[in-house]
C-alpha cells in the first residue's frame, strides 16, 4: 500500500512538470495555415516541430517553466512570443504575416519554378521542396542540422498545386546554387525525399 502511495505521489508531482502546449497557426487573410515550422526554446534546449494540414502542432512532455515560441515559414515574418508554463496544458493561436520584403504572394498562391527560384536566391529565402501529400512530413534533428549548416530550408506544400508550378525545376535551380556554393557534398547529407533529386 505504502508503493502504491508512493507511485501516485510521484506521479501526480511529475505531471505538474510534464505539460502540453497545443496550437494553431493562422495568417489573417488566408486562415489556418499549414506546414508552418515552430520552435520552442527554453535556456536548456531546442524542440522544432512542423504544423499539420489545419496549421495545428502540439508539444508534449514539457519541463521547463517557461519557453520562447518561434515560428518559421517561406514568405512569412517569424513570430517570437513568450509563453509561461503553469500547472494547465496550454492551447494558443499564433497569427503570422507575409514578409512583403521577401515574397510578393501568400505561399499559397506562390509558384514554384525556375523563376521563382531565382527570385529566392536573390532574396536569400532557399528552400528545398519535398514531396507531398495530405499530411506533412516529420522534420527531423538531422533535417534541423542540415538547414542550419546549408542556410536551407525544407518546404512540404501537402496537396498545394498552382498551374505554374514546376517543383522539380524549381529545386533543379536551387541545387545548381548549393552545388556552386558548398561543392556535393551537401548531396549526400540531403533527404532522399526532395523533389528530383
Amino acid at each position: 500500500m505504502r508503493i502504491l502511495l508512493l507511485i501516485l505521489i510521484i506521479a501526480s508531482g511529475v505531471k505538474g512538470l510534464s505539460q502540453e502546449i497545443k496550437g494553431q497557426i493562422f495568417d489573417k487573410e488566408k486562415g489556418s495555415t499549414p506546414f508552418v515550422k515552430v520552435y520552442l526554446i527554453s535556456d536548456s534546449d531546442t524542440i522544432k516541430t512542423e504544423a499539420d494540414i489545419d496549421g495545428k502542432f502540439s508539444f508534449s512532455n514539457l519541463s521547463q517553466s517557461e519557453y520562447k515560441i518561434i515560428t518559421s515559414y517561406v514568405g512569412y515574418l517569424p513570430s517570437d512570443s513568450i509563453i509561461e508554463l503553469n500547472s494547465e496544458d496550454i492551447f494558443i493561436e499564433l497569427t503570422i504575416k507575409v514578409d512583403s520584403t521577401k515574397l510578393p504572394f501568400n505561399t499559397a498562391d506562390y509558384a514554384f519554378n525556375a523563376n521563382t527560384a531565382n527570385r529566392d536566391i536573390l532574396n536569400d529565402s532557399i528552400s528545398l521542396l519535398l514531396l507531398g501529400g495530405i499530411v506533412t512530413r516529420a522534420i527531423t534533428d538531422e533535417d534541423s542540422k542540415f538547414e542550419e549548416k546549408y542556410k536551407v530550408n525544407f518546404l512540404s506544400r501537402g496537396c498545394i498545386r498552382l498551374g505554374e508550378d514546376n517543383e522539380a525545376e524549381y529545386n533543379k535551380v536551387m541545387f545548381e546554387y548549393l552545388d556552386k556554393k558548398y561543392g556535393k557534398k551537401w548531396r549526400k547529407e540531403v533527404r532522399k525525399d526532395v523533389i528530383g533529386l
